[in-house]
């Protein structure tokens, strides 16, 4: 609340109040875009986060891929539709053109901004979904974080170059230390994720009684937590212990690893697993 009213009073000095109002109610409608998508596919909404820079459903779901990008991409489009409408009232209606027009200029640029493929927007979640279904969470995890942060970087780098020569405000700036901070929640979102597609194989597994398999050579000296990084998104795994001679010291499944690592700790190497499971 006293984030809410420093921040309505900074908008209010510099000038900014009905601007922030609109460009607050379109964020709004923009998350009540994603959030009935995801009713519509038989997801549940948790909760969702107010905070005085928007919004942020929390939906929990097992759908597929196709939904889950239409639930991302639904959020845009719902500012895309209220760009169109605006623009047909302005036109229709010129006494109302100015307030109609901003409408309008707040919901093309946050239609745009959200498809950036950066983490968390919309566009960074979409190229985020399409890379896990080829590459796994880790990886697909792992190049969209460089793409983040290289263009937060470049955001910040443009934006501060922009107010040197009065040429514009601090948006691009905080618009990167924005990207920058959601990252790191990003990161633990995604190794919940890792975790949860181990879980899901193995109910795929028992299901189809088949299931496409996956060897891994690894050293004793490796970390058990490290393996977990490296599964890969639809396949079932055989690890394989070696010495430093490259001898066989033992065979594991993906599943002796998850209960491993649950029972004493990633941390912990092949070597030691092996000595405490004889």
């Amino acid at each position: 609340m006293i984030l809410f009213l420093i921040t309505i009073t900074i908008m209010v000095i510099c000038g900014y109040a009905k601007e922030y109002c609109m460009a607050y109610l379109s964020m709004l409608l923009h998350e009540l875009g994603h959030t009935f998508t995801a009713a519509f596919f038989g997801n549940s909404v948790n909760f969702i986060k107010i905070s005085p820079f928007g919004f942020k459903a929390e939906i929990e779901g097992k759908n597929i891929i196709t939904e889950r990008l239409i639930i991302y991409l639904c959020g845009p489009l719902t500012n895309i539709l209220l760009f169109l409408i605006s623009v047909i009232i302005a036109s229709t209606f010129p006494y109302h053109k100015s307030i109609f027009t901003l409408i309008a200029y707040l919901n093309i640029c946050l239609a745009v901004f959200n498809l950036l493929p950066v983490m968390p927007l919309d566009g960074g979640r979409i190229i985020f979904e399409l890379a896990c279904a080829r590459l796994g969470s880790y990886k697909a995890h792992k190049y969209i974080c460089y793409v983040s942060y290289v263009l937060s970087v470049f955001f910040i780098i443009v934006g501060c170059v922009l107010v040197s020569y009065n040429m514009a405000n601090f948006c691009l700036v905080l618009i990167g230390i924005f990207i920058l901070g959601e990252l790191k929640s990003f990161k633990r979102e995604v190794a919940i994720m890792n975790m949860k597609d181990v879980i899901y194989r193995r109910s795929r597994l028992l299901k189809k009684g088949i299931y496409p398999a996956r060897d891994l050579v690894v050293v004793k000296t490796m970390r058990m937590g490290d393996i977990i990084r490296n599964l890969d998104f639809d396949r079932f795994h055989i690890i394989h212990v070696l010495d430093e001679d490259l001898k066989l010291l033992k065979v594991f499944t993906e599943q002796d690893i998850m209960d491993g690592v649950v029972k004493h700790s990633g941390d912990m190497t092949f070597e030691e697993f092996i000595m405490t499971d004889e």
